[in-house]
């Protein structure tokens, strides 16, 4: 994820990109407040996740730290596509989280293993498993509708920053 601080163009990892599908069931309209997503650790507990604010960022892909040439990706995200919007009955809302790993105290390494809890305005809480999926390559057709290349950059120059710190 890249963006303007100062002078500087920063980019931050993202340890995790999850691509969330979000559906209410309920008769009526709701307004979410958060979404917060956790992590399993080998030593059997689960962690919470920082998430990476979206907005204003420039999300990349940057293979095997080949940072002068960086893709520049067009993403549907999750928290642009419910800034200041409801989730209407049964239309499914589909988008990425950019998510970080916090520092755990212990030896435990992160599992791919995740659960969300969603919050609505009124505070009603809503847990659930997330669904382990496959890695998906870049040409399966889900991903490719809804992640686009845009064009290739060289972020070699760039600082590098750890969005949490």
């Amino acid at each position: 994820m890249g963006y303007l601080t100062g002078d500087n163009y920063t980019i931050s990892p993202a340890n995790v990109a999850l691509s969330l599908r979000i559906t209410n069931r309920q008769a009526h309209p709701v307004m979410l407040a958060g979404i917060a997503i956790e992590s399993k650790t080998s030593d059997e507990n689960w962690v919470k996740l920082i998430r990476l604010s979206t907005f204003g960022r420039d999300i990349y892909r940057i293979a095997n730290d080949n940072f002068s040439s960086a893709s520049l990706l067009q993403l549907d995200l999750l928290d642009q596509l419910l800034f200041n919007r409801s989730v209407e009955p049964h239309i499914p809302i589909t988008g990425f989280v950019l998510l970080e790993y916090p520092e755990v105290p212990t030896d435990a390494t992160f599992l791919n293993q995740f659960r969300a809890t969603i919050t609505d305005i009124d505070g009603a809480e809503f847990a659930i498993e997330l669904e382990k999926t496959a890695t998906v390559e870049p040409s399966d057709a889900l991903q490719a509708s809804m992640i686009k290349l845009i064009e290739t950059r060289d972020l070699s120059q760039a600082r590098r920053k750890v969005y949490s710190e």
